[in-house]
């Protein structure tokens, strides 16, 4: 109800009114009073008043309509910017989410070629070892004598069906029938071949082989019977086989009345010459009690042995064999059957590696296919050389602790010949 002549003077002299000092009252505000210094809109009339800020006319004329305009006018300009801020900021998050989204998407290609990349060179090669797992357990498996696997109905079933009904049963099957294959190639070479690796060759620089061969047997044989030679035969070699498994050492076969071993196919074992040098000492211990036990048939035996570099591997499908080739077998063969009964020969090679253990005596030998060929036969410890760590065996105390002898009628255990028995040990060529 301002009248139109109503001036920003007017406005602004209203404190000295007859309102309450310095306060304007607004009845359609509910009584609320509202001081003009603390208020916008004096803020903006005190801006237009002032003439630095505002090349115009003393704003103290201007009507209350072209105060309304400026204020409408600063109004919407504060307006504008606010919705220019606004779509600025909705801009900004579009672009935010476009990012992240961007962001997401290489993430999720990321992770894609990530699984894609472990199942080709990781999963894959596993699924793969797994199936050629498989196929070396069913060829171990075949590799069991016939008779053998038809005691066991689980492992046929197994090699016809790749299923078992009873998965747990067949399980301890499968552990007895891989402990039996242990006995019948090296524990490594049967990893091997369970893992599917085909085919099996090692080149080793340097090994020691081992011949030992039975004086007689042959003619001895024919008067006992086939009974009595499996016996006679599986005692010895048992003990031998113990052994070759204290002094690490691997037996590759038995060929009638001959046992073969080799030393060194650990390509860590530095001292393989030795151990089997060992061993054969051992051996001629082990034959002497089985003398003892078969006193009426007491038999001697000739051994050789060589140094140096041969190839191992496994040869067949159904009754494989591990063997061992090369020049050094031959001569360790030679060796053998050029020594002497009751005496380890060995050829120069391993006499280079053990002479500082032991005595030997030089000799020429007429080697079939070599001709004349240096050998080394095995005399005594060396007092002055260095202390061999395999004198004493488990094995052997245990054989002498439980010394039998034994007559094709009876089998009695006699404590009373076991002094015998160490002192024909300790005497044996004076290795003791």
């Amino acid at each position: 109800d301002m009248p139109p002549d109503f001036t920003i003077s007017d406005m602004v002299n209203i404190e000295e009114s007859s309102y309450p000092p310095r306060y304007m009252d607004f009845d359609d505000l509910d009584d609320t009073y509202y001081t003009v210094e603390h208020s916008s809109s004096a803020n903006v009339l005190r801006d237009l008043l002032s003439d630095e800020r505002k090349q115009q006319p003393s704003a103290a004329s201007l009507s209350i309509m072209h105060i309304v305009s400026m204020m409408t006018a600063t109004a919407n300009t504060t307006m504008t910017s606010l919705i220019d801020t606004t779509d600025q900021m909705a801009d900004a998050i579009k672009q935010y989410l476009s990012t992240m989204t961007l962001l997401y998407q290489g993430l999720l290609i990321f992770l894609a070629t990530w699984i894609a990349r472990e199942f080709l060179f990781v999963f894959r090669p596993m699924i793969t070892q797994l199936r050629d797992e498989e196929e070396g357990t069913k060829l171990l498996l075949m590799m069991i004598p016939k008779e053998v696997r038809a005691t066991v109905p689980g492992i046929q079933e197994y090699l016809e069906t790749g299923a078992l009904q009873n998965a747990t049963q067949m399980h301890k099957n499968l552990q007895e029938s891989e402990k039996l294959l242990s006995n019948i190639l090296p524990s490594n070479i049967t990893q091997r071949l369970k893992a599917g690796e085909r085919p099996i060759a090692d080149f080793h620089k340097s090994v020691t082989i081992l011949f030992t061969d039975f004086v007689g047997f042959t003619a001895m044989s024919s008067k006992m019977s086939a009974r009595y030679i499996v016996t006679f035969l599986n005692e010895i070699f048992s003990c031998f086989d113990d052994i070759c498994n204290e002094l690490q050492l691997e037996k590759i076969k038995t060929i009638g009345d001959s046992y073969f071993l080799v030393g060194g196919l650990n390509f860590e074992m530095s001292d393989h010459a030795l151990r089997v040098v060992e061993g054969g000492i051992h051996f001629y211990d082990a034959l002497t009690l089985h003398n003892l036990r078969h006193s009426q048939f007491s038999i001697q035996m000739r051994m050789g042995i060589n140094t140096g570099s041969a190839v191992a591997g496994v040869i067949g499908e159904r009754k494989v064999a591990y063997d061992l080739w090369g020049d050094a077998v031959n001569i360790a063969s030679r060796m053998e059957s050029t020594g002497l009964a009751g005496s380890i020969q060995v050829s120069p090679n391993t006499h280079e590696l053990v002479k500082q253990y032991f005595t030997f005596e030089e000799r020429v030998v007429e080697a079939k296919g070599k001709g004349a060929m240096q050998a080394y036969i095995l005399l005594k410890r060396t007092r002055e050389g260095y202390a061999s760590p395999y004198t004493k065996l488990k094995c052997m105390k245990e054989q002498l602790q439980t010394l039998c002898v034994v007559d094709t009628s009876k089998s009695v255990k006699s404590k009373s010949r076991q002094d015998d028995a160490e002192s024909m040990v300790s005497s044996i060529s004076g290795w003791r």
